[in-house]
Order: structure tokens, then sequence, then C-alpha cells
């Protein structure tokens, strides 16, 4: 199952964390990418998981990926998001299974 959004308050979100501009692009580093993506997780699942400081991020062309892990031997999945790092739009939101 995968469930789309677009949460476009994010933006002001991103600047208020002083991620504008540079070369880096809007989301310069995996902390600021963690912290977007966890917003829109928290905002789309309001009842969702709490904390996001386990999931995994990478950077690859352009676009943040910020995963759940789940541990070893665990089955079931969890909140992805992708967001551009020019921008810090949210491109995709989905639960995996």
């Amino acid at each position: 199952m995968r469930v789309s959004v677009s949460v476009g308050g994010l933006l002001a979100a991103s600047a208020l964390w002083g991620c504008m501009g540079g070369s880096s692009g809007f989301v310069p580093d995996v902390a600021t990418a963690r912290k977007i993506a966890c917003h829109a997780i928290h905002k789309q699942f309001p009842n969702g998981r709490g904390d996001c400081s386990d999931m995994a991020v990478s950077l690859n062309d352009g676009v943040w990926y910020v995963e759940t892990v789940l541990p070893p031997g665990y089955v079931g999945g969890g909140p992805n998001v992708e967001l551009a790092q020019k921008d810090g739009r949210i491109l995709n939101l989905y639960l995996t299974q």
C-alpha cells in the first residue's frame, strides 16, 4: 500500500530551521532531512511512530530518502519519505509492509 501526500507547510518550517540557500540546497544535511520527513510523517499519521531517530537517511541525485529500518528478524514496514534537496518538497510519502 502506498499513500502519497504533499505537505506545503514544510517549506516554511524548513526555513525556520535555517536551511535555506547555499550550494547544498534547501535541505543541506541528514539531520534536516530527517526533521522534515518526521514532521511530514506526524502530520499525515498523527498516531504513528513517535521517534524518527532510527530511520535511515540517504541522498541520491538530489533526492533525500528517509526510510524505516526494522531490526534483524522483524517482519513489517513503516513510513518512508522522499524529499527534494533543492527546495524541500515532499516528493513521496508512503508506507511499506
